[in-house]
């Protein structure tokens, strides 16, 4: 990831320590926010804008949460990669293919 830093939105609690350890393991930085289940949705876009891009399970995310997030990341030209669960093997799937293009 060369430094990159990676937002991941949504998911669940138990996968965000092996999440952290997989992109720092890549040489990036790891951001996480819940959703909006506990945390504030207004934190979103101040770890948005230190990210280059973000990540969220479209199983384990509100239809609210995500959309507000594709839109955040429209407008501040960032990529969003929905991820097909809340697993780190999915993390892993849409990290190794970005890395090939």
């Amino acid at each position: 990831l060369s430094g990159r830093t990676v937002l991941y939105v949504g998911g669940k609690p138990q996968h965000v320590a092996p999440l952290r350890l997989l992109v720092e393991s890549a040489s990036g930085q790891f951001s996480c926010h819940d959703g909006g289940i506990e945390q504030r949705d207004d934190l979103r876009p101040g770890l948005l804008s230190r990210a280059d891009a973000a990540f969220f399970p479209v199983d384990c995310i509100s239809h609210r949460a995500a959309l507000l997030l594709k839109r955040l990341c429209q407008q501040a030209g960032k990529p969003y990669v929905p991820l097909r669960n809340a697993s780190v093997a999915a993390m892993l799937r849409a990290l190794s293919a970005a890395r090939a293009e």
